[in-house]
């Protein structure tokens, strides 16, 4: 049993640090999600090694492995309700896109937690969790189903929570949180009436779940420029109208593209809408982003309506471009033009709406920059 459990863990272990490199690399860390998702994928690889340690340790003969089995079993149950917390904060936040709900719900992510830590602290002198025999053998004790009852309790009220208001969510990532904690529930139980190593295993390859449907998603990038996609923008949209925040959109199109394609050739037309987009990304803060809308036609949503701060990006852009101008001088003709969309919750509108106004206001500059 030992062999296999050990064996178990340590696949899943690497498994699990296997996504979180992925996960960090530098061209992610700037995604509304990122911190989130990296505490849960982290907090699962963390409870895997830990659990993993104390395998090693079990049955060992000497004081040293007798107080190092006895600390990581400690530690184990102390954070046990860690990845769960972090399930909880990561899908609220991809919800409700709003640390200010996070805020308002520490307390119920602490309670647990606290309570673990309390259950140890008391264990250490009254054993009700667990203890070791003169082996140096784990054995679990009444509290040990307590704490699984508490955790499973907590699992099933944010679900019945989540269902309730599942008709003002996103359908497809509420389902998504449906069926990961339903597996969660489903290995705990399975693993307080076997002792197989289930939870762990079920927990990474949830946060791989995750990874597939949902994060891979916002990860993508247009394959030429590097910014992200039109499908995301989108979404991004949808989740501000159903948060009734207001935002503002440019919408970008480059003058005389189409001349720089017939003159230099499609190479070299690449790589002005690659240099345009790192124009783009140096113009902007790291809470706003830009998209490749579409050929030559880029989108920079902005998700507040502070005039100072669009007239800043604008300018950076033009900035951007002049410099531009002076390293490429045979390119001195592009040129962009702009439109601009400030919403308001107060509007009542669509997605689709929302971009016919900003392509509208894009092509009038457009229009009185070819009839001045």
């Amino acid at each position: 049993m030992k062999a296999y459990v050990i064996t178990t863990y340590g696949f899943t272990l690497l498994f699990t640090l296997t996504l979180l490199v992925h996960i960090t690399r530098k061209e992610n860390r700037y995604r509304g999600t990122y911190r989130y998702y990296v505490n849960l994928v982290a907090a699962t690889a963390l409870l895997t090694f830990i659990e993993l340690i104390s395998w090693l340790f079990e049955g060992l003969s000497g004081s040293s492995a007798l107080f190092m089995n006895y600390s990581f079993n400690a530690l184990l149950y102390a954070l046990s309700a860690l990845p769960i917390t972090m399930w909880f904060i990561y899908s609220d936040y991809r919800i409700y896109f709003s640390r200010k709900v996070l805020k308002k719900r520490r307390y119920f992510y602490l309670a647990i937690n606290l309570i673990m830590f309390l259950f140890v602290i008391i264990n250490i002198q009254y054993p009700f969790l667990f203890k070791l025999n003169t082996s140096n053998e784990f054995v679990g004790l009444g509290g040990t189903l307590l704490t699984m009852t508490i955790q499973l309790v907590y699992l099933v009220v944010y679900l019945i929570s989540t269902f309730i208001k599942r008709n003002q969510l996103s359908r497809k990532f509420v389902m998504n949180i449906f069926i990961a904690l339903s597996l969660v529930i489903v290995a705990s139980v399975i693993k307080g009436a076997t002792g197989l190593p289930t939870i762990w295993p079920t927990m990474s390859f949830l946060c791989f779940f995750m990874f597939l449907h949902v994060e891979r998603i916002e990860m993508a990038k247009d394959a030429l420029t590097g910014l992200s996609l039109r499908k995301q923008l989108e979404s991004r949209l949808i989740q501000l109208f159903k948060k009734e925040q207001n935002f503002s959109l440019i919408m970008i199109d480059l003058d005389k593209f189409k001349q720089i394609n017939d003159s230099f050739g499609h190479v070299r037309g690449d790589q002005v809408l690659k240099d345009f987009a790192e124009i783009l990304i140096g113009a902007i803060h790291k809470k706003d982003s830009a998209y490749r809308y579409a050929g030559d036609e880029f989108i920079i949503l902005i998700e507040n309506t502070n005039k100072k701060t669009i007239e800043k990006i604008t300018d950076r852009i033009a900035i951007g471009l002049d410099a531009y101008h002076r390293m490429h001088e045979d390119l001195k003709d592009l040129d962009f033009s702009s439109g601009l969309l400030e919403f308001r919750p107060s509007e009542t509108t669509t997605l689709e709406e929302v971009i016919a106004k900003v392509d509208q206001a894009m092509y009038e500059d457009k229009k009185q920059k070819n009839n001045p």
